[in-house]
């Protein structure tokens, strides 16, 4: 008996469906994509529940005659490449032919269209495959196609459709990319009888505005760049204005949105340092590529490319936003002195610093503390728990008032941390920095940054910050969890406003962040206002903490997390900073703490606080050991 079945056609496109009709948004996509390549200037969109129950796209593209609408809903059948060579340079935005039949599939589907000389327009409609006959009726110029009930014959993959909020996420975001990559087209978006977005076609410039606002549109700059194989041209979004996700990037090629890793690796580069850590620069950058060099036949959602030569397009793209940065105002040069000569040195102006540094700061004896040997000098005092206009020392005091006994103790300029059981997170526990048996010699700070410690034959580097941080942190973590709850009114709410993607993130996370105490409510179109906030966290820095809640790489919003977040960022800046100079007593009290406290010794962002090099290692640097 045979064992390999032939598939009819039922089967088999269902099959195909799969990999064109993942979502909603993939069924406006590729219509819109018909739209544009039968030469429509003006295109409208409805959605009805995110595009599951409704979907609509009009245009006043060249129509489809009588003869082909029957044919357009058959598998491989396309009016856009007729042999293998057309794979070779590919002009249009459709050409697979697998965008209709697969639709067809999977929904309920109803095309009408009329073309340019006829009085009349034609309709057909399919309903999971099965087809009705062609009827005459009256239509404008155009094509008008409606789509219902997605899977509605496969109900297993309807399950794994998201809620209809998040599919009109998805739609609002790729119309808006669409806007983007088509500033010539008037679009119209309405989303369940409510207009989202209307553009005239006006311009690139008139895009941004339409998509991003004034705001993003007053700090772009202008890029344009011309080789013979590579034309790029867009705005970019000053080092000043950035974002705290990539929800304000767009990569266009050839008139086709695409996700792109060679131009967007290109372009994260050459921000790099212009850019503090998890913020994000805005652009939208449209390149041009002969078609004979580009291949977009790669996946059916079309939107990933290759390129003839990737290194040439990043150099390419790299340099093109690296001269444009470089052009303006905002960077900022330092030019050496002429008339010194910084490679002039000599041991005796490395003596003469030397000796300088040690009358400023005052050189003392040795010192020995809680059996510690300090070889180092005495300088200002200098509280450990950094006042910060007040910040750490509000949260302590809050802390103080809500539970009968704190567990910080402020005595001589140190802190002694009384360990807590209670745990908002698990902790990996270390090791002791050092036993009893040994004994550590203190050997002084580097750079007002480093505390270098010699323990038996190993030097420890301590980053004076992050050990801080850790220290600090570790305490609110441990007395947060009973306060969580408690919520302060704002005598003036922080009022903030959103894109139509970061409205529904908020939407969808507005539950979570009232249960944290943060009182979210809607304030406008577009506008909320934050009425309250957690009780521990009333001198958050809302602006901050906005940018977060709305970062992309917050994929579902927990409780502890984001708690976590806010109190690694309330550690971070209430701990000393690199560059403070510590007494000697201030440098023992957080030497000490690390070892009694045995945390991890990792700062709450991730970077290393310790780092160990053993004298073996040393003495390799100047080859007394092979």
């Amino acid at each position: 008996m045979s064992k390999i079945n032939v598939l009819n056609s039922d089967i088999y496109n269902l099959i195909a469906a799969g990999e064109v009709v993942e979502r909603p948004c993939s069924i406006i996509k590729e219509l819109i994509e018909n739209s544009i390549d039968a030469g429509a200037d003006s295109i409208t969109v409805e959605i009805k529940e995110g595009g599951i129950k409704y979907i609509k796209v009009s245009d006043n593209g060249s129509g489809i005659e009588k003869a082909d609408l029957k044919n357009a809903l058959l598998a491989h059948a396309t009016s856009k490449i007729a042999k293998k060579d057309d794979l070779h340079a590919i002009s249009t935005l459709g050409f697979r032919g697998e965008a209709l039949p697969s639709i067809a599939a999977v929904s309920k589907i109803k095309i009408l269209s009329r073309i340019n000389n006829s009085d009349l327009g034609y309709e057909i409609s399919c309903e999971g495959g099965l087809f009705s006959d062609v009827a005459e009726k009256g239509s404008p110029l155009g094509t008008y196609i409606t789509v219902e009930d997605l899977f509605f014959n496969m109900p297993v993959r309807a399950k794994f459709l998201s809620k209809p909020s998040s599919e009109e996420n998805h739609i609002t975001n790729y119309i808006s990319r669409l806007i983007l990559s088509n500033p010539n087209i008037s679009i119209k978006y309405i989303a369940n009888d409510k207009i989202v977005y209307q553009f005239g076609g006006k311009g690139l410039e008139a895009a941004i505005f339409t998509v991003y606002g004034k705001e993003a549109l007053d700090n772009s700059l202008y890029v344009s760049n011309k080789t013979a194989d590579l034309e790029i041209k867009g705005f970019l979004g000053s080092p000043n204005y950035t974002k705290p996700n990539r929800t304000y990037q767009t990569v266009i090629i050839n008139g086709r949105y695409v996700n792109n890793d060679t131009v967007s690796i290109a372009v994260h580069n050459a921000y790099q340092d212009r850019l503090m850590k998890r913020q994000y620069p805005f652009y939208v950058l449209n390149l041009t590529v002969p078609f004979d060099k580009i291949d977009v036949n790669v996946h059916p959602n079309k939107l990933e490319v290759r390129f003839w030569d990737k290194s040439y397009v990043f150099k390419t793209v790299y340099s093109a936003i690296r001269n444009t940065l470089n052009k303006n105002e905002y960077i900022k040069e330092i030019n050496s002195n002429p008339d010194e000569d910084n490679n002039s040195f000599t041991l005796s102006s490395i003596n003469s610093s030397y000796e300088a540094s040690l009358e400023q700061k005052g050189n003392v004896d040795n010192k020995s503390v809680e059996g510690i040997t300090f070889d180092s000098y005495e300088n200002k005092s200098h509280n450990i728990v950094k006042d910060d206009g007040g910040r750490m020392n509000s949260i302590l005091n809050k802390l103080a008032d809500m539970k009968k006994q704190s567990s910080f103790q402020k005595q001589d300029n140190e802190i002694n941390f009384q360990k807590s059981s209670e745990t908002l997170l698990s902790q990996s526990v270390q090791a002791k920095l050092f036993e009893d048996a040994k004994k550590p010699i203190v050997l002084g700070v580097l750079f007002d940054t480093y505390i270098m410690i010699e323990i038996s034959e190993d030097l420890y580097i301590i980053d004076q910050h992050a050990a801080h941080e850790r220290l600090l942190f570790d305490q609110l973590i441990n007395n947060v969890q009973s306060l969580k709850n408690d919520v302060q009114d704002l005598l003036v709410p922080y009022v903030f406003n959103v894109n139509h993607l970061e409205n529904n993130k908020i939407i969808e996370m507005s539950d979570e962040l009232n249960n944290l105490g943060f009182g979210i409510t809607e304030f406008g179109n577009l506008t909320y206002k934050i009425s309250t906030v957690p009780f521990l966290l009333t001198d958050i820095n809302l602006k901050d903490f906005v940018c977060e809640i709305l970062n992309e790489n917050i994929k579902s919003m927990n409780t502890s997390n984001l708690m976590r977040n806010m109190l690694a960022s309330a550690a971070c800046k209430a701990a000393v900073k690199a560059g403070d100079s510590l007494n000697n007593k201030e440098i023992l009290s957080i030497i000490n703490q690390l070892n009694d406290n045995k945390t991890e010794f990792l700062c709450p962002h991730g970077r290393p606080i310790i780092t160990k090099i053993n004298k073996k290692e040393i003495d390799k640097w100047f080859k007394r050991v092979v």
